[in-house]
């Protein structure tokens, strides 16, 4: 890691460990957490993941675009395979989705299909997010936005072994988390951190654009985290709400 790197990991600490600390990871991966909830945090959380990342290559394409036009040559093009990822990623994302889907409705109810978790609607921290990114790719700054794409990988990676755990204890080895998987992979860490690394070191006035960019990152995550884990209740407490009802 470049002083740089570090300089700017050092700065985005305090943030990261609120997110990863959080109440809602941490009530979610607390030894008494119940299996259920635990498995529609995580549809929901793969599921709307997909509506967060699905713009995320487009945006990328065009920062390397604005990167190219600044002269930023060498950034514009290690930006494009970080697009690359991205796709992948999002690919993962679906299967994630598909497959604790299918592995809810041969244990639980309500009945789950991809159509209505795909087309549910859009929350307001994925909004927020969305807006962010392109504000930055369209600003005087648009290798700014792959601090954004760096702090939610090396979010997932610093989650990523604690929740794969979880799912393995609760729900078995049925629930597959590619998305999680591939966050561990040293591939995809040591392309983003070269990214970041071109880009801090291009100049030192960058070092606190990159750090606000990505605090506000972290700061939306940590609310869509919010968002999936109530997504998460609704859809866990569904059964309990209809004897309630009918009872009632």
């Amino acid at each position: 890691m470049s002083a740089a790197l570090h300089a700017y990991a050092l700065a985005l600490e305090p943030a990261r460990r609120r997110v990863a600390e959080g109440e809602e990871l941490g009530r979610l991966l607390a030894a008494n957490t119940d299996p259920g909830q635990l498995h529609a945090f995580l549809i929901q959380w793969a599921s709307l993941s997909l509506q967060l990342q699905e713009p995320i290559e487009l945006f990328l394409g065009e920062a390397s675009r604005r990167c190219a036009e600044l002269g930023e040559t060498k950034l514009a093009l290690t930006l494009l395979y970080v697009a690359l990822d991205a796709i992948d990623l999002y690919r993962l994302l679906a299967e994630d989705t598909r497959g604790l889907a299918q592995l809810w409705n041969g244990r639980r109810l309500p009945h789950l299909d991809m159509t209505s978790l795909l087309t549910q609607p859009s929350t307001q921290a994925i909004r927020n997010c969305h807006e962010q990114q392109r504000l930055l790719v369209i600003g005087a700054s648009p290798w700014a936005q792959l601090a954004a794409v760096f702090e939610l990988s090396t979010l997932l990676a610093a989650v990523a072994d604690r929740t794969l755990a979880q799912a393995k204890r609760l729900l078995g080895d049925e629930a597959r988390l590619g998305s999680l998987h591939s966050r561990t992979q040293p591939r995809c860490s040591q392309l983003l951190s070269k990214a970041m690394d071109e880009c801090l070191a291009a100049s030192v006035d960058r070092h606190s654009i990159m750090v606000e960019a990505g605090e506000r990152s972290l700061e939306l995550y940590g609310e869509f985290l919010l968002e999936c884990s109530v997504a998460g209740f609704n859809l866990s407490s569904w059964q309990a709400r209809r004897c309630a009802t009918s009872s009632g």
